[in-house]
């Protein structure tokens, strides 16, 4: 489900992906750039479904401290509702709601 922030973000971005900023020389032939190839940024975590964190975005240093409030949570790796792997740091940077139950 998208929330109102990122469907204005992915309309932005398709505005801008739809301007053309190719010039045409004197001959009408649009100049041709030399394009360089480069590598897609890593993902962090496991290959799955889910949104990735980019590699250089999770510090190197970043280990759980505890189950206080405040703590850092630690890195837990868990398997989805399709079986998935999912990792908990696969997520930095964004909020993660824990639904944790039981029934009894």
């Amino acid at each position: 489900m998208f929330r109102w922030r990122d469907i204005l973000i992915l309309s932005s971005a398709l505005m801008f992906a739809a301007c053309d900023t190719k010039e045409a020389d004197e001959d009408g032939d649009e100049d041709a750039e030399e394009e360089e190839e480069t590598t897609p940024p890593s993902e962090y975590g496991p290959e799955n479904s889910w949104w990735h964190a980019l590699e250089s975005d999770v510090p190197t240093e970043l280990e759980g401290t505890g189950y206080d409030q405040g703590d850092i949570a630690y890195n837990f790796q868990l398997n989805d509702q399709f079986g998935e792997e999912v990792q908990m740091y696969q997520f930095y940077g964004q909020v993660i709601v824990l639904d944790v139950f039981a029934e009894w």
